[in-house]
């Protein structure tokens, strides 16, 4: 008897909805936490391995389970939460809004999927695009919301926008073909799940670094993402009225979207480290010379371009890529590397300090503050940490590894999901290649 096949458009709009879902779970408990101080409305404690969970954390990884699973039982799913404990946590009267936000999210994906010009997204309410690039983007959005007539080639600009955007190996604008396939045996599926990235932080009452990471994995490969704020993201736009923000996209849908909004515009290229002689060739994974015919337009600037340009022309310390790294850890080997970066001229020698692995990946993609790189080249991070965020990545022209610069095994089960060897996330597969090779030219020691 032939094994029933599941399709990722329908795994993607399960894992979209059931986020924002779960979302309303984890933001209902903190509110009545908050407003009922002396008690413990989250129920925080600590687990085996010393670290928090609440009951938000139980109740969002059975809402998102339940969703993966309604569209196949057959598919392997990996949550950082013990499948017993999240059963006696268990919580129900999701069930109709869940189906509701599952039909809007399905609609939402097949349209990014199949490319079709909309001027209204299926989960929009809002009138505003976030990032602009210009104004003139932005009076063009502000036409097409209230039904203005365009041009044809106004139409033409209002395809481009709503297109699937992300950058090549140099961090050039592209458009990237969606996947062929997704009809796939559900044997070759997995699902990684961190139902609530942040909790120590949501325990504190500090909710800006708590997020919902959700990834489906196609082949030990991420083709599909999910980074969900439950309590907001600035600049984004929120999901009806909801209030949550949710970034998702990968190979799958061909780039990265902010759903119910628009294609997640990507800053204008700044990276500038000026001792990469090399172009890193992702689809061999090893070091090619700096081919010319890789080189954006002149009006874009880009690694090459900076490259090639006289040292008065290349760009100040403010347009160097930030590193993110948690305030908790951003001493030892983190410090070291970080600093011998910023003397080599490759970031800016000041990183941001940001709580969350969600957040920071978040950072890396939208860049709303030049943010380029998270380097944490240890233990402490596990593979539902990383796996939405690599996602994203490999669609948006970035990259994400190990400190060895190998990916992630996603084959590995709950029990072995530890990165023992760290992570390396940057927005540029060449900046990420070179910080790799500079890392293991030398002995690095805490």
């Amino acid at each position: 008897m032939a094994t029933p096949s599941v399709s990722l458009l329908d795994l993607a709009a399960a894992s979209l909805s059931s986020a924002i879902v779960a979302a309303d779970q984890i933001v209902t408990l903190a509110r009545q936490d908050d407003a009922t101080p002396d008690t413990d409305q989250k129920n925080i404690r600590l687990k085996n391995d010393g670290s928090f969970v609440t009951d938000a954390d139980l109740a969002a990884q059975q809402i998102i389970v339940d969703a993966i699973r309604n569209v196949s039982p057959l598919v392997r799913i990996v949550g950082e939460e013990a499948e017993e404990e999240m059963q006696t946590k268990a919580i129900t009267g999701h069930e109709e809004r869940s189906q509701r936000m599952y039909t809007l999210c399905r609609q939402e994906i097949e349209l990014r999927y199949h490319r079709q010009n909309v001027t209204h997204m299926p989960l929009s309410q809002a009138t505003t695009i976030t990032k602009e690039r210009n104004d003139q983007d932005a009076k063009e959005h502000k036409d097409a919301q209230e039904g203005a007539t365009t041009t044809a080639e106004q139409s033409a600009d209002q395809d481009q926008g709503t297109a699937v955007v992300s950058r090549d190996s140099v961090g050039v604008g592209m458009l990237q073909e969606p996947l062929q396939e997704f009809e796939v045996d559900p044997s070759r599926v997995s699902v990684f799940i961190d139902p609530l990235d942040g909790t120590k932080a949501y325990a504190k009452a500090d909710y800006e670094p708590v997020s919902v990471l959700i990834a489906i994995i196609l082949d030990k490969i991420p083709c599909f993402g999910v980074i969900c704020k439950p309590f907001g993201y600035p600049g984004q736009t929120s999901v009806l009225d909801t209030g949550c923000v949710a970034i998702y996209g990968g190979t799958l849908l061909g780039g990265a979207y902010t759903a119910g909004g628009t294609v997640c515009n990507l800053p204008s290229p700044t990276s500038p480290p000026t001792e990469i002689p090399e172009l890193f060739d992702s689809e061999t994974s090893s070091i090619s010379p700096l081919d010319s015919s890789n080189r954006p337009p002149p009006t874009v600037r880009s690694v090459s371009d900076t490259l090639d340009s006289p040292s008065s022309a290349r760009l100040s310390m403010e347009d160097l890529p930030r590193a993110v790294i948690s305030s908790s850890r951003s001493k030892g080997i983190v410090e070291d590397f970080v600093t011998h970066l910023g003397d080599r001229g490759m970031i800016n020698p000041q990183p941001l300090l940001v709580s969350g692995a969600g957040e920071k990946s978040l950072r890396i993609i939208l860049r709303s503050e030049n943010e380029g790189l998270w380097f944490f080249p240890k233990a402490g991070t596990s593979l539902w940490d990383v796996a939405a965020s690599d996602a994203l990545l490999r669609a948006t022209g970035g990259r994400l590894t190990d400190k060895n610069g190998n990916d992630m095994d996603y084959s590995k089960s709950r029990t072995e999901a530890e990165n023992e060897d760290g992570v390396v996330a940057c927005y540029d597969q060449r900046l990420h290649a070179e910080c790799i090779r500079l890392f293991l030219e030398k002995s690095w020691h805490e």
